[in-house]
């Protein structure tokens, strides 16, 4: 199952850049009014169950808001086309409410206790705490399920088995299923 899982995953081409801070380039596909749009039932990239799917943050949409609002003007833009302001980071549809909801736990506490704080100057040293290691896995869980090796084709046959084997090792910690996300 897990095998069959991962291969309904990945599949969406086009190369997109990622930087230093695992931000995706791009612009986000959104449907006429820009609305949080629900899919039909497709498999869940994280828990593999057949259920509607949300349009999920690569990035989470805290640090979007933190960039137009600290930007110049108000706008972000795409480093494809940067005359073209965009209004979030890339979406995408991978999961489902209820792995939205435990990402999202860990979303919310990072930034009430790190980001906000840091951004804001209140804070520049933080408490080690157990959800803030699911918090990091949960954001590479996503640029790398987001980011898949087919969209780069000089990625050996090793290396994508490697991804396979680090978004499955990720799942499994973030399921709690696992103590640690192991050498990844």
């Amino acid at each position: 199952t897990h095998k069959h899982c991962l291969d309904k995953a990945w599949g969406k081409p086009g190369a997109f850049f990622i930087t230093a801070f695992f931000t995706p380039a791009g612009y986000v596909s959104r449907n006429e009014k820009g609305s949080q749009k629900m899919t039909k039932n497709q498999t869940c990239r994280l828990c593999c169950e057949e259920k509607q799917l949300r349009q999920s943050h690569i990035i989470p949409k805290f640090v979007f808001d933190w960039l137009k609002k600290s930007s110049g003007t108000g706008f972000i833009r795409s480093s494809e086309m940067p005359n073209r302001r965009v209004q979030d980071g890339e979406k995408e549809h991978l999961l489902c409410n209820d792995c939205e909801a435990l990402f999202n736990q860990w979303e919310t506490t990072f930034a009430r206790k790190i980001f906000h704080p840091f951004i804001k100057r209140e804070a520049m040293r933080f408490e080690y705490e157990s959800w803030l290691l699911k918090f990091a896995v949960s954001i590479s869980w996503r640029v790398l399920t987001w980011y898949k090796p087919g969209d780069l084709p000089e990625i050996s046959e090793a290396e994508k088995c490697l991804f396979a084997k680090a978004l499955q090792t990720w799942k499994d910690f973030l399921f709690d299923r696992r103590p640690d996300p192991g050498s990844f």
